[in-house]
């Protein structure tokens, strides 16, 4: 409704403008004589619309009122045509016939602040994005959560004095239930810091990798993958460039808990999350096992194969390339 008013203001102040237009070139060109006073009084209230009007429009940008602020601008402008008045009537005391001029260049002054408040309502009302300033700050506050990667899309609408947000954001958190917590706690900060947002939606989506981390569990270095996962003697680390489908780095490290009695797959899982291995190979399933609850909660993918060696294991990896966009990244 308060921009709904708005642009009745407006609509009145096009009003205003088209009588004084028409009374300049129809009017009776007649100059009624004036004392000096007249001058001095309208000089002296010159200021006082523009007080007003100042103090309407920081009130209304206080409570994001379209209103207030359209209400205010209007009074400011009463300024500019008081001058011109006032430069018309001093004209006129001396014999120089400015009035027609001066009506015009206020109905001129009236039309411009009429469109200004009539733009930002019908912005308003067409459902028009919020000003950059806001969007801007709003996407600081995303921005400096750490779990945030990027945003890939912020929009922003006014309803009134009210701000509805919505954004499309990458986090660096595979978890969506940690994720979901982590976007409700960005909604509530930015409601929080900024004015007027009545409500915030964060879509979100883990944050796609370019390289993916494997670990495949080896009998011996000569690279027979390990039917066992805790008992491994080593473990191999490969890289793989997801995007050209192909491995930059391979190492081999020790399992040094191969001995060890109680948690050994526990134990190993542990050590593979150090290294950040986003998949690991395995000959049996890890499913209710301690080193599976370990990689299962880190988000890290257990994928079963047939091969019997490492090199058998790559050509798998670099044979199915279109399935490798859908492993699921830490």
């Amino acid at each position: 409704m308060e921009n709904v008013v708005s642009v009745a203001i407006a609509l009145l102040i096009f009003f205003t403008a088209f009588e004084i237009a028409a009374e300049a070139v129809t009017g009776d060109a007649a100059a009624q004589p004036y004392s000096g006073w007249v001058l001095l009084a309208v000089a002296a209230f010159i200021p006082v619309p523009y007080i007003l009007g100042t103090y309407e429009v920081n009130v209304g940008e206080k409570y994001n009122s379209p209103s207030l602020i359209a209400d205010g601008r209007q009074h400011r402008v009463d300024v500019l045509s008081s001058s011109v008045v006032f430069f018309a009537l001093l004209g006129q005391f001396f014999g120089i016939p400015l009035d027609r001029i001066a009506a015009v260049i206020v109905a001129i002054f009236i039309i411009r602040s009429g469109w200004g408040i009539l733009k930002d309502s019908m912005k308003t009302l067409l459902d028009a994005s919020v000003n950059y300033d806001t969007l801007n700050e709003i996407r600081t506050i995303i921005l400096s959560d750490p779990k945030v990667s990027s945003i890939k899309s912020i929009t922003g609408r006014n309803s009134g004095r009210y701000i509805f947000v919505e954004a499309m954001v990458e986090m660096a958190e595979s978890d969506f239930e940690k994720a979901h917590r982590e976007s409700e706690r960005i909604e509530q900060d930015i409601q929080l810091r900024v004015q007027n947002v009545e409500r915030v939606i964060i879509h979100y989506e883990p944050r796609k990798k370019t390289h993916l981390r494997y670990a495949v569990p080896l009998q011996n270095r000569e690279g027979s993958i390990s039917d066992h996962f805790g008992e491994a003697p080593y473990f191999a680390i490969l890289d793989h460039d997801v995007e050209h489908n192909r491995f930059e780095l391979q190492d081999t490290i020790s399992n040094p808990f191969v001995d060890v009695e109680k948690r050994k797959g526990g134990q190993v899982a542990e050590m593979l999350l150090e290294h950040e291995i986003d998949v690991v190979f395995v000959h049996h399933s890890l499913s209710g096992r301690a080193a599976g609850y370990a990689l299962e909660a880190a988000g890290v993918e257990m994928r079963a194969t047939s091969a019997a060696t490492l090199a058998e294991a790559i050509d798998e990896v670099t044979g199915r390339r279109g399935e490798e966009a859908g492993a699921s990244p830490r």
